[in-house]
């Protein structure tokens, strides 16, 4: 009769601990899930920053070239070359 304890009391802590393991790991696996996204997060924020920027200056050069005063300037450049 102690034995069947004995071999009861194994089996049900074996499964105890393999529930508790499989736990840790599907709560490490959400925690690495968490810190990728708010990288990708972080990396969207970073680009849309850049992106507004890029377009920021893209359009001071866009006036530059169409100013009439620049247009005249690099045309009389152009007759000394």
């Amino acid at each position: 009769m102690d034995i069947a304890i004995i071999i009861i009391a194994i089996i049900f802590g074996y499964e105890v601990i393999r529930r508790l393991l499989s736990h840790r790991e599907a709560m490490h696996a959400l925690e690495m899930k968490k810190v990728a996204s708010e990288k990708a997060s972080d990396k969207h924020q970073e680009l849309q920053q850049e992106i507004s920027s890029l377009q920021e200056r893209v359009a001071v050069l866009e006036k530059i070239v169409v100013d009439k005063s620049y247009q005249v300037k690099k045309e009389i450049e152009s007759l000394y070359d």
